[in-house]
């Protein structure tokens, strides 16, 4: 593949993509936000088409198991540079509509940060961060998406500590975050989804996945209708892992310049 086709893939900031490929994205995000009564039944129907529109939006990368291949193309990074003492990568809760928007050209789309006020918007390339992205950031529409970042074009701070909140402040230091800057399309190396699995088509899951979601459709039938406290333990996950394209790209960059 030559430089200028790299250039054209989604992951280069300037990229223009098609809005017939951004358009139905952010359309049925839409229709999450603006129908909250959505029956269980229509919310299946949209994350099955959404699920196809990002693996075509993601150059047909399919979408893998998740919450695995995080842990292991994430979590096992090497994130922190302890000659230079700077940490070489983040994680962050999104918006999904912003980082399509990102990938498709828009500069602003993932700008982060306040230089008056360190306040907690990112976290390290850790699963106690990343449980708190989870359990804190944002969520919009039909999932909660996590992004991991590289640091290059970003300025990166401890947090304050902040006295009056209840939360364990020792913790959040420790993990926690405050990024300042945009996220580069070609600085994101994976993309964590996280959908309720009471909304995502079982003809998607798999085998363990349907086992669990057998489980959870027969506490139903005991019950009568699972507390909301324990239906939060019911994710399915999905990945998009960019690091490879990524990595790609940079390396035709060098070689174009070096020529």
């Amino acid at each position: 593949m030559s430089i200028e086709q790299i250039k054209e893939s989604p992951i280069e900031k300037e990229s223009n993509l098609d809005k017939n490929k951004t358009d139905p994205i952010l359309k049925l995000i839409e229709e999450f936000i603006v129908k909250p009564d959505l029956s269980n039944e229509d919310k299946e129907s949209i994350n099955d088409q959404l699920v196809l529109l990002l693996e075509e939006f993601f150059e047909y990368r399919p979408l893998d198991a998740g919450l695995p291949e995080y842990k292991k193309q994430v979590l096992n990074a090497d994130s922190y540079d302890e000659e230079t003492d700077t940490v070489k990568k983040l994680v962050r809760s999104v918006n999904l509509s912003e980082l399509i928007r990102a990938f498709n050209g828009d500069a602003k789309a993932l700008s982060a940060g306040n230089v008056d006020d360190h306040y907690a918007n990112s976290g390290k390339a850790s699963w106690e961060a990343t449980k708190i992205a989870l359990s804190e950031g944002k969520t919009e529409g039909p999932c909660k998406t996590i992004i991991s970042f590289k640091t290059d074009n970003l300025e990166v701070h401890p947090i304050e500590v902040r006295p009056e909140d209840p939360r364990d402040q020792k913790h959040r230091v420790e993990n926690l975050t405050h990024v300042i800057g945009t996220i580069k399309p070609e600085d994101i190396d994976y993309v964590l989804l996280r959908f309720p699995m009471k909304t995502f088509p079982e003809n998607l899951m798999s085998e363990e996945e349907i086992d669990i979601n057998n489980n959870r459709l027969r506490d139903i039938k005991i019950k009568g209708k699972i507390p909301e406290s324990e239906e939060g333990l019911y994710f399915v996950y999905r990945g998009i892992n960019l690091a490879t394209e990524n990595k790609k790209l940079a390396n035709l960059q060098e070689v174009s310049q070096q020529n």
